[in-house]
């Protein structure tokens, strides 16, 4: 897994992949976020199907 870090006024944020992120939350195994990686894989396909790249970096959390 990789991530990058952005530094915006001394504020860092962390982005991951997509794909890093529906792995992160499928080992979880809370309900929520069954239905998180239900709704994001659909995001993907949807992406894919539209030709967009769909490795696109989504933020994982503030610090």
């Amino acid at each position: 897994m990789s991530d990058i870090i952005v530094v915006l006024d001394n504020l860092k944020i962390s982005f991951i992949s997509r794909s890093d992120l529906i792995q992160l939350k499928e080992a979880s195994g809370r309900p929520q976020e069954k239905v998180d990686v239900n709704n994001l894989k659909k995001a993907e396909q949807l992406d894919a199907r539209d030709d967009k790249n769909s490795s696109e970096y989504v933020v994982f959390g503030l610090p």
